[in-house]
């Protein structure tokens, strides 16, 4: 069922986004059949009575609803697989690729922008001189991406500069632990531990900051050690694959709707052929039914040839720099800081509460608060 549901997704957004894959396939593989894809709804209706069949209605408004919330589904299976592993360096790598996003979305929305007004002008409204600056859009797109691509490979991720403040403004709320002892609202629970009368909302806020600041820690640690940089590069790099991909399509498309002569074309040919063509020759190798023989079309080529190679050489920096002294400090600068505030919490709670071990509190609050002690005890583990 989840491969089923994976497929019927990849399936639903390919058509959506670029073209009819499914009439694609047959009509270049099998294309006496090619004109029964004009009728695939009664074959969707087929298959649903075939259901309908086997497993009754329940069973096919279950299989609609599994289908409907898919990604959700298969959301929550990682999680339980990362949880299950300890893989939450995984889960700060995922942040620290959409921290990075928000932290350069203006450039973002301008690339995508321009992304927009290629396609629109290729597809949508064209024309010799719209076309051109489709043509234009495109290129602009290509060269905006990899100059992203370069500054967020640099400096310092948006995640570690935003945490660090962050981190430094919730201690000074939490810290002194203190003022907790005395009357309590009316409304807040007491936790009383070794005599002394503590909020359970301020006193847990403090433990559990605590406890959160050792647990971001050690998945920081997990990261660096892990040497998770890498995910982020490779993720960069398919990124980058896709624009140029794109970008060149784009361009070669536009160019043959503008001029047909640069081609020399064997068949009917659309988009996705352009796409393919520009794949092809990412990689230095030629496609039958599509050649560039007049400048531009050549031109264009070698900017695709050019592109995928700078491509590589990016991509083979980051992997030989992935353990990098910068990428190390970074690390080890927001893990001291959390270290640092999990130390001061600690000290903090254990004057307000006239004993020398954190640890003893953690013994009592099983007693009085068990729940708050399961979150203690998950966040103190070792990960």
């Amino acid at each position: 069922m989840l491969f089923l549901a994976l497929v019927i997704w990849i399936y639903g957004l390919i058509n959506l986004s670029f073209f009819s894959v499914d009439y694609y396939i047959i009509s270049k593989n099998i294309p006496v059949i090619s004109t029964l894809f004009e009728y695939k709804i009664f074959i969707i209706i087929f298959l649903v009575m075939v259901i309908l069949i086997k497993d009754g209605i329940k069973g096919v408004v279950l299989f609609f609803l599994y289908i409907f919330f898919f990604p959700f589904i298969f959301l929550w299976k990682i999680l339980k697989v990362i949880h299950k592993n300890d893989w939450y360096f995984f889960v700060f790598s995922v942040l620290n690729g959409f921290a990075s996003i928000i932290d350069g979305f203006k450039y973002r929305l301008i690339n995508f922008f321009l992304f927009c007004i290629s396609i629109f002008f290729s597809f949508i409204l064209y024309g010799r001189y719209l076309s051109m600056i489709s043509m234009v859009c495109a290129f602009l797109f290509l060269v905006s991406s990899y100059v992203r691509a370069i500054i967020d490979s640099i400096k310092t991720p948006y995640i570690y500069k935003a945490g660090k403040k962050l981190i430094k403004i919730w201690t000074g709320k939490v810290e002194n632990v203190a003022t907790y002892i005395g009357e309590n609202d009316e409304k807040d629970q007491v936790i009383i531990i070794n005599g002394n009368k503590f909020s359970q909302k301020t006193l847990g806020a403090a433990l559990i900051t605590s406890g959160a600041y050792y647990f971001t820690s050690n998945v920081i640690d997990s990261y660096k050690n892990r040497n998770m940089i890498f995910v982020y590069n490779v993720a960069l790099f398919l990124y980058l694959w896709l624009c140029i991909v794109f970008s060149i399509s784009i361009m070669n498309y536009t160019l043959w709707i503008i001029d047909p002569i640069e081609f020399s074309v064997s068949e009917n040919i659309g988009f996705f052929d352009f796409i393919f063509y520009s794949f092809r020759e990412m990689a230095f190798a030629d496609v039958d039914n599509i050649k560039a023989i007049m400048i531009c079309s050549k031109s264009l080529q070698m900017i695709d040839n050019f592109t995928f190679i700078f491509l590589g050489a990016i991509m083979a920096i980051a992997i030989f720099t992935n353990k990098n002294e910068k990428f190390i400090r970074e690390n080890e600068e927001v893990s001291n800081v959390l270290k640092s505030g999990y130390r001061e919490i600690n000290n903090n709670i254990c004057a307000a509460c006239n004993i020398s071990d954190i640890e003893n509190i953690k013994s009592e609050l099983e007693v009085v608060n068990n729940g708050l002690y399961k979150i203690l005890k998950f966040l103190l583990r070792e990960v």
